[in-house]
C-alpha cells in the first residue's frame, strides 16, 4: 500500500504549483481561429501566385518582341516571332494555341554552302528560344488575337497590330490578366486586366 500511495502524491499537485496544460475551450478557439485565417488566406495567394505568373509571362513576352524589334533595325532585315511547340523546332506552330508553350525569334539567315530554304528556321536562324513557362496547368496562358506569326520590319514596324492576351486559367481576377497591345507602329504597352 505504501507504493500507491507514492504513485498517487506524484499525480496530484502540490498546493503552490501551477496546472500546466490547455482547457477544451482554448483548444477549440485556437482551432477555429487557424481555420478562418486558412480559409482567407488560401485564396489571397492562390490569387498572388496567378498575378506574379501572368507578370512573368507578359514581362517574357514583351522582353521577345523588344528584341525583335531592335534586331530588326539593327540588322536592316525582317525579323519574325512565332510560337513552337519545341526548342528544336523548324517551322512556326499552326495558328492559335497557347504562346506560353514556348516560341522563338529568328531571322532569314541565307545559309553558306547549303541550300536555304525561306521561311524555315534552321540554326543559324535563331535569335532567341523562349522555352515553356511551366508546366501545363501551372502556367499563365498567353493567346494571339489575330495569326500565328508577328514580323519585325527594319523601320520598326511590325504587321500584324496585335493583342496578346495573358491569363491564368484558374482564377477569374482581373489582377491576374495583362494585355500586351503591340501596334503597327512597333509600339508596346501592357495593361493590366483582359484585352
Amino acid at each position: 500500500m505504501p507504493a500507491n500511495r507514492h504513485f498517487r502524491l506524484l499525480l496530484t499537485p502540490s498546493p503552490g504549483a501551477a496546472v500546466r496544460g490547455f482547457t477544451l475551450i482554448e483548444l477549440l478557439v485556437v482551432l477555429t481561429i487557424s481555420a478562418i485565417l486558412l480559409a482567407v488566406g488560401v485564396p489571397i495567394f492562390q490569387t498572388s501566385i496567378a498575378n506574379m505568373r501572368a507578370t512573368d509571362a507578359a514581362n517574357s513576352l514583351v522582353a521577345s518582341i523588344e528584341l525583335a524589334r531592335s534586331e530588326a533595325i539593327k540588322r536592316g532585315e525582317q525579323v519574325f516571332a512565332c510560337r513552337v511547340e519545341s526548342a528544336t523546332a523548324t517551322a512556326c506552330a499552326a495558328a492559335g494555341g497557347d504562346w506560353a508553350a514556348g516560341w522563338i525569334v529568328w531571322s532569314d539567315v541565307p545559309n553558306t554552302g547549303t541550300a536555304d530554304v525561306p521561311n524555315e528556321i534552321d540554326d543559324n536562324d535563331r535569335l532567341q528560344i523562349q522555352g515553356a513557362l511551366g508546366s501545363a496547368g501551372q502556367r499563365a496562358e498567353v493567346t494571339l488575337s489575330a495569326g500565328n506569326r508577328l514580323t519585325f520590319f527594319p523601320d520598326g514596324r511590325v504587321t500584324p497590330a496585335v493583342n496578346f492576351s495573358v491569363g491564368y486559367p484558374t482564377v477569374a481576377a482581373a489582377q491576374a490578366a495583362r494585355c500586351v497591345r503591340i501596334t503597327g507602329v512597333g509600339s508596346i504597352s501592357t495593361a493590366r486586366g483582359a484585352c
